[in-house]
């Protein structure tokens, strides 16, 4: 389903977040790293999920 989708692809890009904001918060580089990583989210599926949240946005205000 969407939300089993949803929730398995939020899961790994909570994951993917928090450990490259730590490494720069630590290390820094958020500047020469940063095209690379949007890129990195891009091909782990960042539009679908996009898509997938939309789509719930979407029904629950209609709903309202």
């Amino acid at each position: 389903t969407r939300l089993a989708a949803a929730r398995g692809l939020g899961d790994v890009y909570k994951r993917q977040v928090n450990e490259t904001w730590a490494s720069w918060i630590v290390n820094g580089g958020i500047d020469e790293q940063w095209d690379a990583y949007v890129d990195q989210l891009n091909q782990m599926g960042l539009e679908r999920l996009m898509e997938i949240y939309q789509e719930a946005l979407d029904v629950y205000n209609n709903a309202t």
